[in-house]
């Protein structure tokens, strides 16, 4: 049975799911891959040779994962790169290490990155196309649990929860930044990369890129022992709340900046992975018994069900799921179709600036928005004015740093990609040599109808989903939860009933900008 909890207030969990909205996921299987074979080195078969991480390409055209090597024991694993289409096997990389707990990919495609569980404890980058070793990141003091690119591409967070170490490591240079003595695991970035978020057993903490020191931990924020084990979690795409799972079936949602616990639902089962899809409104979960979901968190409804009981991976633009069996190397493939489709790019980045610093060129915008599918990458063209091509994607960061590039008479131009894989127009800059930013010319904004402030999704039109972010935000107050002020119609600084009263009154309105604007 369901049970759900909302900010404490269960008569808002319970219209919620009266409203029976369509779902917005739906799920298609497509193939089951088998990769490799489980034998040990003496040749009988082996339960423990699995394919439990993995990750799929920026182009969807492949699975990276990992696999038992026949000619070796189990802690001697080959790197598999299989069609996604046809499922074959059309390329192995000799082993890097031993069994793996966590592999991803970076922002730009062209990397991946996984620890060494067993000997070694070194963190492993490996290029993508061919599969090859970039560096090997040396070392942790036990195995490496858990690992992840920064979104600018130039860094990676390692964990090892068994002797209490997190690092950073600066990839240019192959050395580790700095060291943290904290018995986590999982490091997620923010969006924006200037936090992450780590866990372990009952403790959730977040904690400052730059550094490693602590903003919060959530333990101290409404945990208490009926949580269980806390297997994982992940951050929305606007960086602004944060979902978390754990073993005794619960999901949970936070506010980042607050640390305020927004809802708790039970789905049961001991829950191992969770990926957030779109704009934070819903959320894959693996189950360790092998019944997993895409899971509403605006409804509090299941809208599909897959077979996974291990580790899964969300592609890129969100058209794939792939997950991965502890048993034989099985992989199962869906194509996940979003009912709702964002067929809107998002707008483009603004005020393209950029500044040389020594010999590297900082190049900095405003971000972008969009309002349904939110923005997942940035993409950079460069190149001589008028014939700049595509260099590099990063994530849902606002500045990055062309290594070496000061002189070049370099023209860049940025666009905005959003969670259903579409670019926005291209944004663009004055070429090199100029040193000082140009700043943008100040521009009127248009004042919008009275019917926005009743707009609460966004959307453009006063429904249901602005009710449903009411109920989200209810009984929060604008100076404790600066998110909770775009719930608040009637302006009273709490989002409560008149709220919902302003919006029946605007209800099936346009917000549009007004007339001349």
């Amino acid at each position: 049975m369901l049970s759900i909890k909302i900010a404490g207030t269960v008569f808002a969990a319970t219209l919620l799911l009266s409203i029976g909205a369509t779902p917005a996921f739906a799920l298609t299987h497509l193939r089951t891959i088998q990769v490799g074979s489980a034998y040990k080195a003496d040749g009988s078969t082996s339960p423990d040779a699995y394919s439990m991480v993995g990750i799929i390409t920026a182009d969807n055209r492949y699975i990276i994962t990992q696999g038992p090597n026949p000619n070796h024991s189990v802690s001697n694993n080959i790197i598999y790169k299989v069609d996604l289409q046809t499922g074959q096997v059309v390329e192995t990389a000799v082993p890097f290490g031993s069994q793996m707990y966590d592999m991803q990919l970076s922002a730009d495609g062209r990397k991946i990155v996984f620890g060494n569980s067993m000997d070694g404890y070194d963190v492993f980058l490996v290029n993508v196309d061919p599969l090859s070793l970039d560096r090997r990141l040396s070392r942790h003091d036990q195995r490496v649990v858990g690992v992840n690119f920064l979104p600018d591409n130039k860094g990676v967070l390692s964990t090892s929860p068994m002797v209490s170490q997190i690092f950073r490591w600066d990839i240019a240079t192959s050395s580790r930044l700095w060291q943290i003595d904290q018995q986590q695991s999982y490091p997620v970035p923010s969006p924006d990369g200037q936090i992450f978020a780590t866990s372990y057993v009952t403790d959730i903490q977040l904690r400052r890129v730059s550094d490693g020191s602590l903003i919060r931990n959530l333990n101290h924020q409404g945990f208490d022992s009926s949580w269980g084990a806390i297997a994982h979690h992940d951050f929305s795409a606007d960086g602004q709340r944060m979902v978390t799972v754990g073993t005794l079936g619960d999901i949970k949602l936070w506010n980042v900046n607050t640390g305020t616990l927004l809802g708790t639902w039970h789905v049961g089962g001991k829950l191992q992975k969770v990926t957030l899809l779109g704009n934070g409104t819903h959320a894959v979960v693996t189950n360790r018994e092998g019944n997993s979901l895409i899971f509403n968190l605006e409804t509090g409804q299941i809208e599909a069900t897959f077979v996974a009981s291990w580790g899964h991976y969300v592609s890129q633009d969100e058209q794939y799921l792939a997950t991965f069996q502890p048993s034989g190397g099985t992989i199962n493939v869906y194509r996940i179709f979003d009912t709702r489709y964002d067929a809107t790019p998002p707008s483009s980045p603004q005020s393209i600036n950029y500044s040389t610093q020594g010999s590297d060129v900082l190049i900095s915008w405003q971000p972008a928005s969009d309002s349904q599918s939110g923005v997942k990458f940035y993409r950079i063209y460069r190149g001589s004015p008028g014939t700049e091509t595509y260099y590099t994607q990063v994530g849902a960061i606002t500045s990055w740093v062309d290594v070496g590039a000061a002189g070049n008479g370099y023209s860049y131009k940025v666009t905005a990609v959003n969670g259903n894989g579409l670019e926005s127009p291209l944004a663009s800059q004055d070429p090199m040599p100029s040193l000082t930013p140009t700043q943008s010319e100040p521009t009127s904004t248009p004042t919008p109808s009275p019917a926005c402030r009743a707009d609460v999704n966004g959307n453009g039109t006063v429904e249901i989903g602005d009710i449903s972010g009411i109920l989200f935000y209810w009984g929060q107050s604008c100076a404790a939860n600066m998110s909770a002020c775009q719930a608040d119609v009637n302006g009273n600084a709490t989002v409560e009933v008149g709220d919902i009263a302003g919006t029946l009154f605007y209800w099936g309105q346009v917000c549009l900008p007004a007339s001349g604007g």
